[in-house]
């Protein structure tokens, strides 16, 4: 679902493309254009869906830079007090054991080390968790505001040295700290957050104002007798002629 809505910019920007340059389908519907005036209609239409098709490009290349490089930040947690207070008991030097592994209380830990010391103290005291038959904690943490398992910890996003989020691209798993020379580092050190939010924005609004030119281009060029007469056709009001001449038909069966 991350890759979604850039996947179907994306395939709208190839569909307008593929008219403007076909100048066929939907997109370029004459009906209604004055006879004398399709050719140049035409030629104005065309430059617009070229103009809009590349904006849409642009609007998923952007959309998808924002889902690989800053839709997945980085987390850590920590244990409260409380679940060194209720859980001493399998608290043993500062570490606690669960499937064969032994993991240290303080500090900061990942997600499956702060799930798996969760789990050491639901399996040893049950009564104090909501749900003792999640295989996983963490899953029913935010089933409710009251939910008990948030006591015992707490979660903080990463921070760089600079105090900014540090994110972890959807691919590659590349850190937005790491400065590895890799391509995704470097596309981190070109493409802030905000600089791709901006360029959003921007080539958004543009698409908007191009369409809404669209839409007075077509306006100038509309025959409005032949509009009218669609109109009239397609609210069903043009019916044969004689067509409530009932006389005619009695006349007609005897």
């Amino acid at each position: 679902m991350t890759y979604l809505f850039p996947i179907l910019l994306l395939a709208m920007a190839v569909y307008v493309f593929y008219g403007a340059i076909t100048a066929k389908g939907r997109l370029f519907a004459m009906e209604n254009i004055k006879e004398d005036c399709i050719d140049q209609a035409k030629k104005y239409m065309r430059i617009l869906y070229f103009a809009i098709a590349a904006l849409m490009f642009l609007m998923a290349v952007t959309n998808f830079g924002q889902s690989v490089l800053y839709s997945q930040d980085d987390r850590y947690y920590e244990t409260t007090e409380a679940y060194a207070t209720d859980f001493a008991d399998i608290i043993q030097d500062g570490k606690v054991t669960y499937d064969n592994q032994t993991y240290t209380v303080e500090g900061r830990h990942s997600t499956e080390e702060m799930n798996a010391l969760l789990m050491a103290a639901n399996a040893k005291h049950p009564e104090k968790f909501q749900n003792d038959t999640q295989a996983s904690l963490f899953s029913c943490a935010g089933s409710g505001a009251q939910s008990k398992i948030l006591q015992y910890y707490k979660e903080s996003a990463v921070t760089d040295a600079d105090g900014n989020p540090v994110y972890i691209s959807t691919i590659g798993n590349i850190r937005s700290d790491a400065n590895d020379g890799s391509f995704i580092s470097k596309l981190y050190g070109a493409l802030s957050p905000t600089l791709l939010r901006i360029l959003s924005y921007v080539f958004m609004g543009l698409t908007i104002v191009l369409i809404a030119l669209l839409f007075v281009v077509i306006h100038k060029f509309t025959d409005k007798e032949k509009a009218a007469k669609a109109r009239t056709y397609a609210s069903g009001n043009a019916m044969p002629k004689g067509a409530f001449n009932f006389d005619e038909d009695e006349k007609s069966d005897k």
